[in-house]
């Protein structure tokens, strides 16, 4: 059963609909992560489950209790929704000590002073916040600001997580240390969680479901797998991958017998429908799947190849990045392991495998076109 259920919520703003008829289920537990760019949405549909803003049409339900509906003028305040709330900024008030700050909120539930002090001390401790309850935010550090502000959720008990870009203020050590400490929480605790990002690559390493969203609408909502392997459209795949994914233009026809993909110097055999064949689409497929090729000749007669000169290479992590240009005037982008020894100005072959290949309809947000096999796949399942 779905604790929260957003039900064809829209949101508007005059002439801007920041929320267009949006529909999403949540199951108690999951780690869902709302992921896209500035203006999405995102951030909006988050503050109406919590109760900040109230949708102008269709209903929330959390926990199987309506809390926002347009239709019935229902709604019900933040504080009586059993949420817990971390924003972008950590919002802590600058008077009060650590200590007063996490047992704010069960100081207005009216709890029991010593029933206040024990969950406070146990979690303190639980959030590594020990000896600092007497120190006030600005003798803090980032990463222990954020800290107490997950402390003063945590401490509350509520029934749902929810985080709006509560790590974008750190610098990337203190991010990497804090996504840690999140999934940590999420381990320990098994809350249902709902986390709004720009950031591709916390979404993928938070998120066991990733929501990701364009103008107020639903691009694609599926796991981290899906959502990097196998984009849902054009969209979906430039937005998710760093660097972004390698698209070739071309043609789809048959030789032989077989469907084919022909563009920018690329030919891949294509598993898609024969009711394709004509169409111009667009072939994708991801930096770390192109292979350099060494030697002149190559062992799989259906392995695409592609041909041209390195126009930039760096460095990155344990991996090399090289921008190819290609004679056709596009540019290849490739990841491979840190110890290859090609340069800029290097005439270079690469193998494309065609596993990897995706294709799309070829317009602004055209979509996967699903592979024969696969389709059946879906169909008997």
């Amino acid at each position: 059963m779905a604790i929260v259920e957003i039900d064809n919520i829209v949101r508007r703003f005059g002439q801007v609909t920041a929320v267009d008829h949006v529909s999403i289920d949540i199951t108690e537990g999951e780690y869902v992560v709302f992921l896209g760019p500035s203006g999405c949405g995102k951030t909006t549909t988050l503050r109406l489950v919590a109760g900040l803003d109230v949708p102008d049409e269709g209903e929330i339900r959390i926990d199987g209790r309506v809390v926002a509906s347009a239709a019935s003028k229902v709604f019900v305040p933040p504080q009586r929704r059993n949420i817990g709330l971390v924003f972008q900024t950590y919002a802590l008030w600058p008077h009060m000590n650590v200590f007063d700050n996490i047992a704010f909120g069960l100081d207005v539930q009216k709890r029991p002073r010593r029933e206040i002090r024990e969950r406070v001390a146990e979690t303190l401790t639980y959030m590594q916040l020990d000896g600092l309850g007497e120190r006030f935010p600005h003798e803090l550090s980032g990463g222990q600001q954020q800290r107490v502000a997950l402390a003063r959720m945590l401490v509350a008990r509520p029934k749902i997580y929810l985080m709006d870009e509560p790590l974008s203020n750190l610098d990337a050590k203190l991010r990497m240390e804090m996504r840690a400490e999140l999934q940590r929480i999420h381990r320990d605790l098994g809350c249902t969680t709902i986390y709004v990002t720009h950031d591709q690559f916390e979404a993928i390493a938070l998120g066991s479901r990733i929501i990701v969203m364009k103008d107020g609408k639903i691009s694609q909502d599926g796991s981290a797998r899906d959502v990097y392997e196998r984009p849902a459209n054009l969209f979906v795949a430039r937005f998710v991958g760093n660097p972004p994914i390698n698209l070739v233009e071309g043609e789809l026809s048959v030789e032989e017998g077989r469907p084919w993909f022909h563009g920018d110097g690329l030919k891949v055999p294509a598993d898609v429908p024969r009711s394709r064949m004509g169409a111009r689409v667009l072939a994708a497929f991801r930096p770390e799947d192109v292979r350099v090729l060494d030697g002149a000749g190559r062992s799989d007669d259906d392995a695409p190849v592609l041909a041209g000169t390195v126009a930039a290479r760096m460095m990155a992590g344990s991996n090399v990045i090289m921008y190819v240009d290609l004679p056709t005037g596009r540019d290849l982008r490739v990841i491979c392991d840190k110890d290859v020894t090609y340069g800029v100005g290097d005439h270079l072959k690469f193998v494309v495998p065609k596993e990897s290949v995706l294709f799309y309809e070829d317009a602004e947000d055209g979509v996967l076109i699903e592979s024969e096999g696969r389709r059946e796949r879906r169909t008997d399942a």
